[in-house]
């Protein structure tokens, strides 16, 4: 269904965007300040959504370059990854480039369809999760112990937005949004820890908490901006406690800007203005790949990050590093 009703709410658990009635205009997405990252569908009853479908535009092409056949340098060879909300978009970038890596992934999502056939497509493993139910995350985990105990890598990447400024805003909105994007966060980081603690050979671990640029650029949707920047407290809180109690588990976030995911692609095809918008936000003057976000996950999870914890590592061309008026 096409876009050009609107873009406002993306109801995020991957690859398929949820859009409320509204004019798509490139303004309207300068004021959205669009991250566009679609992350495992969680669908909110009554919303009066409208769905739409990703198409083909060929602008995006998610992580084909890292694939089974084209090894990256092997870094994370016979890590053990659970990816959130990996069935499109930045999740699935991750994924891929998780198992190009030699990783043993699990793609975690609610979308059992996509998710099943990306994980069939790069050697991953599929796993049907819930972020915000503590009990699909305790599945999870017994999984996980039954396959061998062992967790290395935790990217909690799920999230939604509600599009909903201070004043529309409701409650079951707010209820829902913070459900997935921070409870189900912090259960993840409960799970991540449990298990890595007792990991063979030794405690140890990565969790990578995916936040956003508008962790310190307010947009109007208040429950989206306010849950990324609880993302900030959450991981640094975490990165402390792990490694004042010596478990060798670090903790960072990362904060991505505009990124060419479908989301975004589609309502460029139904408004060519909004790439213009969206590339204007950077300095750099373009908007960043899913490859560009999921390379910063693949460093933050190596060792070669071994003195990184409590960080947030921005992934948006310097967007928040420029004055508005210059």
């Amino acid at each position: 269904m096409a876009l050009t009703r609107g873009l406002a709410s993306s109801v995020l658990q991957d690859g398929f965007a949820e859009v409320k009635a509204g004019p798509l205009t490139a303004a309207t997405l300068r004021h959205r300040h669009i991250e566009s990252r679609s992350v495992g569908i969680h669908f909110v009853q009554g919303s009066g959504f409208i769905g739409a479908e990703p198409s083909n535009r060929e602008c995006y092409s998610p992580m084909q370059s890292f694939n089974a056949e084209c090894r990256m340098s092997d870094r994370l060879q016979n890590k053990v990854v659970v990816v959130t909300g990996g069935a499109s978009g930045i999740g699935e970038g991750m994924v891929r480039r998780f198992c190009a890596e030699a990783a043993q992934v699990i793609l975690a999502d609610v979308d059992e369809a996509n998710g099943s056939r990306i994980a069939a497509e790069c050697g991953a493993d599929f796993a049907l999760l819930d972020v915000s139910s503590a009990d699909s995350w305790q599945l999870l985990e017994k999984k996980i112990r039954d396959d061998g105990g062992r967790l290395d890598i935790l990217v909690n990447n799920a999230g939604v937005v509600t599009g909903q400024d201070i004043t529309a805003v409701t409650v079951d909105a707010w209820q829902q949004l913070m459900s997935i994007n921070l409870l189900g966060m912090m259960l993840g980081c409960q799970m991540a820890i449990s298990l890595m603690r007792d990991n063979p050979g030794g405690s140890g671990g990565s969790i990578i908490n995916t936040a956003s640029s508008t962790s310190y650029l307010a947009i109007p949707d208040v429950a989206y901006t306010t849950s990324k920047a609880g993302v900030v407290g959450l991981t640094k809180s975490v990165a402390v406690h792990c490694a004042n109690e010596g478990f060798n588990i670090r903790c960072n976030s990362i904060h991505p800007g505009a990124t060419l995911t479908n989301i975004l692609k589609t309502a460029i095809e139904q408004a060519p203005e909004v790439e213009e918008a969206c590339n204007k936000m950077s300095p750099l003057n373009r908007m960043g790949t899913v490859e560009e976000v999921a390379a910063m996950a693949v460093f933050l999870a190596s060792d070669e990050a071994s003195f990184c914890t409590g960080g947030q590592y921005a992934v948006e061309g310097g967007t928040v590093s420029q004055h508005p008026k210059m």
